[in-house]
């Protein structure tokens, strides 16, 4: 495996590296870097280290909003692991009564990659219409299917804060 690298400069001060590797087992594995200049001085005592968990099965953690209330808009927080990101995901939100309000789909939400997402797309706390609604406690329940299935719900410390697949926001103005 060979690894990309984009060195430093002087505007920026940052230096990437990309590992195009190919893990086939599941498992927690662990990355040292340690770097240094032209002339051998070392970029630090310490190598630096983090640790990353490779899933090869599709799953998706609870959908949080954040911020959770909210006033002026709130974002979608989640995790997907697998190899392919969901076909279809949408999010609909709805009144305590039981009307939907708002969906929101995938083209809304911007880009969806594997690993931890926030969402681009912020909601603003209107309805269908562009209407805003009143302040008040919202439901909202998360579909995403991939090749046509549910994708698997992973779980985490967000699923204490979900009652029946049901997400909970408050919006304050």
């Amino acid at each position: 495996t060979v690894l990309e690298c984009t060195y430093a400069d002087s505007g920026s001060k940052k230096f990437r590296i990309r590992y195009p590797a190919n893990f086939l087992q599941d498992g927690i594995y662990q990355l040292s870097v340690q770097a240094s200049d032209r002339s051998n001085n070392l970029s630090g005592d310490y190598a630096y280290k983090v640790e990353f968990e490779i899933i090869h099965e599709s799953t998706i953690t609870q959908m949080m909003n954040y911020p959770n209330p909210f006033s002026t808009s709130t974002r979608f927080v989640f995790t997907l692991t697998g190899t392919e990101v969901p076909d279809d995901i949408r999010i609909q939100v709805i009144t305590v009564t039981g009307k939907v309000v708002k969906t929101i789909n995938e083209e809304e939400l911007g880009e969806i990659r594997i690993g931890r997402n926030i969402t681009e797309y912020a909601w603003d706390g209107r309805d269908e219409f562009g209407d805003l609604l009143a302040n008040g406690v919202y439901l909202y329940k998360v579909e995403t299917k991939l090749k046509g299935s549910d994708i698997k719900l992973r779980e985490s410390g967000a699923d204490l804060y979900f009652e029946k697949e049901f997400g909970k926001m408050y919006l304050m103005r």
